[in-house]
C-alpha cells in the first residue's frame, strides 16, 4: 500500500471507511462489491471518495427519517 502523505484523503478504502462509519470492514467490503456504497476500483483497491461517502451517509439518513 502506498505511503499516505495527508490526515484527510480524498479516497478510502474499506479499512478507512469501517473506521469512519464503524461497520465492519468485511460488510464495507461486501457493500463495495454489491454497489450498495458508490465505491469503484484503482487497480485491484476498492475505494470510495469522502464526498460519495457523506452523501451516501445523508441519504440513507434522510431515507430512514422520512425526509
Amino acid at each position: 500500500m502506498a505511503k499516505q502523505v495527508t490526515d484527510h484523503p480524498l479516497l478510502l478504502g474499506a479499512k478507512e471507511t469501517s473506521n469512519r462509519t464503524g461497520l465492519a470492514e468485511q460488510t464495507i467490503r461486501n457493500m463495495f462489491y454489491s454497489g450498495q456504497l458508490p465505491a469503484f476500483r484503482i487497480g485491484k483497491r476498492w475505494v470510495i471518495s469522502v464526498a460519495a461517502l457523506e452523501a451516501w451517509i445523508t441519504d440513507q439518513t434522510n431515507r430512514a427519517t422520512g425526509m
